[in-house]
């Protein structure tokens, strides 16, 4: 069987510790994570796609999250299933 895969990211550039909480939380729960901290969503979506995850958590804006899901589907991979966390 195998193990779920979540990439998390901060894309907002200042909520890294929130998505590090998300990502051990992840983890915890026997997910296998790739934790990317602060990254932007051209590059997420790739890491997204070479690790095949299947979901992705990313503390995001509606301008980054926006531009995240235009990113995966450019990639062919917008059946990923996507968390939003709002910054904080």
């Amino acid at each position: 069987m195998p193990i779920p895969r979540v990439v998390v990211a901060d894309l907002s550039g200042a909520s890294e510790e929130l998505a590090l909480r998300h990502a051990r939380a992840a983890s915890a729960d026997g997910d296998e994570v790739v934790y990317l901290g602060g990254s932007e969503p051209v590059a997420t979506a790739w890491v997204v796609r070479a690790e095949d995850a299947g979901r992705v958590v990313v503390v995001a804006g509606d301008t980054a999250a926006q531009a995240l899901r235009a990113a995966l589907a450019d990639l062919g991979i917008d059946d990923v299933a996507l968390e939003v966390l709002p910054p904080h």
